[in-house]
Formats: structure tokens, sequence, C-alpha cells
């Protein structure tokens, strides 16, 4: 499995979605290895645990993705913001 650093994810969805912000809180989050606030229209955390598992929470926490590929997790993630109607399994 591909390992992506935070300065990938940061450049993938900001290059593919418009009117976000990708912003480093990993220290709201200590438990896990990376975690970034998704400021737009909805705000989402995107989270990598000690078990190298991704999660994409929303603006109230709650769990909308999770996924261990961080190429399939990040397009998934695309999708879910881009179409909030639609729940994405994987």
């Amino acid at each position: 499995m591909k390992t992506v650093t935070a300065k990938e994810i940061e450049d993938y969805l900001t290059s593919r979605l418009g009117g976000i912000s990708v912003i480093d809180i990993h220290i709201e989050f200590p438990n896990d290895l990376q975690a970034f606030h998704i400021e737009g229209e909805n705000d989402y955390y995107l989270l990598q645990d000690a078990k190298k598992m991704y999660h994409l929470l929303d603006g109230k926490r709650e769990e909308k993705l999770v996924g261990e590929d961080p190429e399939k997790f990040l397009t998934h993630v695309i999708q879910l913001i881009t179409n909030e109607d639609t729940t994405v399994t994987y």
C-alpha cells in the first residue's frame, strides 16, 4: 500500500475541489497520525489512525467514510464532498 504524505493529501484535494481549504489539525486529534479539517460549504475531518486506516468525518464528527487504500479513499472523498446526497461505500 502506498503511503500518502500530508502535503500530497492537501494537494490532491485542493486541485480537485474548488472553494475548500485543507488545514492540518493534528493537535485536535492526538491519537491519529494525520488529521485535516476540510473547510468549505460543509466541513469535514480527514483522519489517518495508527492502523493506517483513513476516516472521513462530517462537521458533527460523524463517520462518513472509512478506507485503507489512500488513492481509492481520496477518490471517494471527492465523490462524497461533491455529491452530498450520495452514500459512498467500498
